[in-house]
């Protein structure tokens, strides 16, 4: 199985979700058949990506500190959160179906979809950055444009 932390919270792939300050305890663990993928801070919550492969479904969940409240489920094909990042103080979602959906604290948008799969997103005060599995190319958005750059290998 894989472990992912992010600030004193931990992920297990068979659905475990622990606080680990003061000390580790329990606070979820949810059925089999949902692989928690990673989990990401933003606007002061933590927010836990799951796929289903048996619903072949993507689900968002934030931890609202007292209960997790599923906010979004991606219901198309290959619907696998690949990678997550801030820009622009908005929250972007890459998925295995080469999708790229927006969250801006009240609600989600599907804002491209790409040919190919997305596997990396980052975010800096310019850009958000889109990678490819085995592609070169990186796709740059300005939050109102995306652009096409080519990486040398």
């Amino acid at each position: 199985w894989r472990v992912l932390t992010c600030m004193g919270y931990l992920l297990t792939s068979s659905g475990g979700y622990w606080i680990l300050e003061p000390f580790p305890r329990l606070i979820n663990q949810y059925s089999t058949g949902t692989e928690f993928l990673t989990l990401f801070n933003y606007n002061d919550s933590i927010y836990l990506f799951s796929y289903n492969a048996t619903t072949d479904q993507g689900k968002v969940i934030r931890d609202d500190k007292t209960e997790l409240t599923t906010l979004f489920t991606f219901t198309n094909n290959l619907s696998i959160i690949t990678d997550v990042a801030e820009f622009n103080d908005v929250m972007y979602i890459g998925l295995k179906n080469g999708e790229i959906w927006s969250y801006n604290k009240t609600a989600f948008s599907m804002i491209e979809s790409f040919d190919n799969s997305i596997s990396s997103l980052y975010g800096d005060s310019t850009y958000l950055y889109i990678g490819f599995t085995n592609s070169s190319t990186i796709i740059l958005y300005n939050g109102l444009e995306f652009f096409e750059s080519t990486v040398e290998v």
